[in-house]
């Protein structure tokens, strides 16, 4: 089980359910899908960093090239139609996907929206893009959405915004022991590898896997642990990247029981 990032220009439809045969033709069992911008990374021209540094944080440099590039869109995420968008394709296929919940921190309904919509949905988890937002990530209104996932055994997967946030985030997680959180695309990892302890409900997301170093991705097992890290990709726009993604992990000079957490196990823990 993977993440999936999608964007409304993937244009899923049930008439046209790509998702299910990009999992079929890359041999992945079930995916969790939540919406996400249109943002093919492969187009900025800067793979070639992780091959010069590859003990850069590249996603933490690309979230500053995200908030300028969305400033400048006229394009906004409906959140309520896309997030109804992935209900529809967990309906027809309940035993492939699986759905975060895409919150926006700036509504002020949203702890009633997340009772409703949970009623009604069962979603298996919440995602938030802090980038996107100019509130800090450990604030009253992300401590209340803590708790809601605490009551409920939600996981929350978090996109944060800059080293500050990273730290603000730990203070957070520190705060709520009862809730799992998930770092998306192992931002921040330098910050955690100094700590003196990680808490153990945090979780680290891996992508997209081809910006990340094998150099860095040693280092996050190190700093977390195989039974703490989650293989994600960052879009259906890029589906040829998949089996590179799997293969790489593959790779890795570390046992096959590790690389199957990474690729699956350690998901399914959080979610059963």
């Amino acid at each position: 089980m993977v993440f999936i990032r999608y964007s409304s220009s993937n244009n899923i439809t049930k008439e046209q359910p790509e998702i299910i045969n990009l999992l079929d033709k890359h041999k992945v069992r079930q995916c969790i899908l939540f919406p996400e911008y249109e943002y093919n990374i492969s187009k900025l021209g800067i793979k070639s960093l992780v091959k010069y540094f590859p003990d850069i944080d590249i996603m933490r440099l690309l979230n500053k090239f995200k908030r300028i590039q969305t400033s400048f869109s006229s394009e906004k995420i409906n959140f309520p139609h896309e997030n109804e968008k992935v209900y529809d394709l967990v309906k027809l296929y309940p035993n492939r996907i699986s759905q975060f919940y895409r919150i926006n921190l700036k509504n002020p309904e949203t702890i009633a929206e997340l009772n409703q919509r949970y009623n009604d949905w069962n979603f298996k988890g919440i995602k938030i893009h802090q980038s996107r937002i100019s509130d800090h990530i450990n604030s009253d209104y992300t401590n209340q959405i803590s708790n809601f996932c605490k009551e409920k055994k939600l996981p929350i997967m978090v996109h944060l915004s800059s080293g500050k946030e990273v730290r603000r985030f730990i203070e957070l997680v520190k705060a709520n022991p009862g809730t799992v959180y998930i770092i998306a695309q192992l931002i921040g990892l330098e910050i955690f590898e100094v700590l003196k302890q990680i808490p153990r409900n945090i979780y680290s997301e891996i992508s997209p896997i081809s910006f990340i170093s094998e150099y860095r991705l040693l280092k996050a097992l190190n700093v977390f642990g195989a039974d703490r890290l989650i293989l994600g990709f960052n879009s259906l726009n890029e589906p040829d990247i998949i089996d590179s993604n799997i293969e790489k992990i593959k790779l890795l000079p570390i046992s096959d029981s590790f690389k199957e957490l990474i690729l699956d196990e350690n998901i399914r823990s959080i979610l059963s």
